[in-house]
């Protein structure tokens, strides 16, 4: 009898910089994280490695995230945007930004390394997803425009 494997993780990141956004992304496998990230390249990145201001992150980070998004409750001009590859482009730079910052952070386990006493952010138990195992993580944002 082998050991199963476990399922990928969703998270439900929130911003401590934009009150009231929330967003669902699932995990990745392992060789999806080292296509998005260029982990086996030169020039690999990381959550710590995206700049707060710097440019938008590259088209493997946002397909990446889009591919990983489940759900979000942002809207434009109080119309609900889709949580697609459509609906993220169309977002602020700034947004994106913090959407794949927040969302790298979580897959790689940035922010948990912060542990339950700290405010900046953590783990807390959320309802669960069917079918997905699941954590949830409060992220600071940047806080630049967007």
């Amino acid at each position: 009898m082998g050991y199963e494997a476990p399922a990928l993780r969703v998270f439900r990141l929130k911003f401590e910089d934009r009150p009231g956004l929330e967003v669902t992304a699932r995990s990745v496998t392992l060789g999806r994280w080292m296509e998005i990230t260029g982990l086996s390249g030169d020039d690999a990145l990381s959550a710590t490695s995206l700049p707060d201001d710097g440019p938008p992150p590259g088209a493997g980070l946002r397909e990446g995230f889009a591919e990983a998004l489940v759900s979000w409750n942002l809207t434009n001009g109080g119309k609900p945007v889709p949580a697609t590859p459509a609906g993220l482009a169309a977002q602020d730079v700034g947004l994106v930004r913090d959407l794949v910052k927040g969302w790298l952070e979580a897959v790689s386990g940035v922010s948990e390394a912060l542990g339950k006493d700290s405010g900046s952010g953590g783990t807390s138990p959320e309802e669960s997803i069917p079918g997905l195992a699941e954590s949830s993580q409060s992220l600071p944002s940047s806080g630049g425009p967007g």
